[in-house]
């Protein structure tokens, strides 16, 4: 049987390190979704705002979520099916290893996980969502260029 050309360091010291920025990159994620909601929706879902207004709220909140979380996503599960994989691979002798394995396994699952929530349910709402808006800015131009004529 072959075995691996990869040796792996047996302190694996550098966990903490690489963990710290995605824990980071999932609180901002989080919070932006969190933050944005409750900012958003108030506006969107007023009957006293003009839907022009509505429209131009929706098609900047989508476009903003579009270009800023996939790529947070990315980068959080791929470190964290590379940090599963190097511990487990890792010297068994390594108890911290050993403690963290299960928590980088169900943490690469999650971000697996809403990778394909995001990618089976929100982009497709997102998309008709932002087809509605621009729907109502057309609407919205076109009934302004009438009142103006």
């Amino acid at each position: 049987m072959a075995t691996s050309a990869v040796t792996l360091p047996s302190s694996l010291w550098f966990l903490n390190a690489v963990q710290a920025p995605i824990v980071l990159m999932s609180a901002f994620s989080a919070g932006a979704t969190f933050v944005a909601t409750p900012l958003t929706m108030p506006m969107v879902s007023s009957n006293t705002v003009p839907a022009k207004y509505q429209a131009h709220q929706w098609e900047l909140y989508l476009h903003g979520a579009e270009h800023m979380l996939p790529p947070l996503n990315s980068v959080q599960t791929l470190a964290n099916v590379v940090l599963s994989i190097l511990v487990y691979r890792a010297p068994g002798n390594n108890s911290v290893a050993d403690a963290k394995l299960p928590k980088l396994v169900l943490a690469a699952l999650f971000n697996i996980a809403t990778t394909a929530f995001s990618l089976g349910f929100m982009v497709p709402l997102n998309s008709k969502m932002r087809a509605c808006g621009k729907e109502l800015n057309l609407e919205e131009k076109g009934s302004v260029g009438a009142e103006d004529s």
